[in-house]
């Protein structure tokens, strides 16, 4: 079982936001928990799996984070697929 901190807010039913706890989750060791950085050194299909665990998993853009400034906006910076690759960025905002 994972642990997730949702903020209680008055959003439509197709806006969703949590936190993710490290709490359940499939990696172990220096990872253990709920690892979802593929970038760290932890098995890749852990990773995978401790992502399938999270509520909206499919719809999910993970970013490759950089620790700067740099912001993408979706339906701006991004247009077509989404890369098979992370972006790297720090945050991301859609409009829609």
């Amino acid at each position: 079982m994972i642990s997730l901190i949702q903020p209680a807010w008055p959003a439509p039913d197709n806006v969703f936001a949590y936190t993710s706890c490290r709490d359940g989750g499939l990696s172990s060791g220096n990872y253990a928990g709920l690892n979802t950085g593929d970038h760290v050194g932890d098995d890749p299909q852990l990773v995978a799996g401790n992502r399938a665990l999270l509520p909206g998993h499919a719809s999910i853009v993970w970013l490759d984070q950089v620790h700067g400034e740099h912001c993408v906006t979706f339906g701006a910076d991004v247009t077509g697929p989404l890369p098979a690759s992370p972006l790297q960025a720090d945050a991301c905002i859609s409009r829609t």
